[in-house]
């Protein structure tokens, strides 16, 4: 149950440095994630055993980092992610959505 018979993943990821600083790095990252139609249980129709279709995400990652002198904090990073950047409509598990569009950004250090 809730295995897929067919699935599988793209992946596509750079890293280059810029030159803006020394030790400065882009990183972008692709994923096309492909899960296959798999058997699950229906909570919406007592728990019968139902066909869940097929679907498709795409993800796309950036990131920029740049090293510090001196201190604690080695390296610090601002990113930003996208998940489901077409915004399709599907559940991984029948009668829970998956979300919708979803932008994520933050900051993280390197310690």
């Amino acid at each position: 149950m809730r295995r897929p018979r067919h699935s599988g993943s793209i992946r596509f990821s750079a890293e280059r440095a810029l030159g803006w600083r020394a030790g400065d790095l882009l990183t972008a990252d692709t994923r096309l994630l492909l899960v296959g139609n798999r058997l699950d249980f229906d909570p919406a129709a007592g728990f019968t055993v139902e066909q869940n279709p097929a679907y498709q995400r795409a993800d796309l990652a950036a990131a920029y980092s740049w090293p510090l002198a001196g201190g604690w904090v080695k390296r610090l990073k601002v990113f930003a992610r996208i998940e489901n950047l077409f915004d399709l409509s599907y559940d991984e598990v029948l009668g829970f959505p998956a979300r919708p569009l979803n932008f994520l950004a933050g900051l993280g250090g390197e310690f």
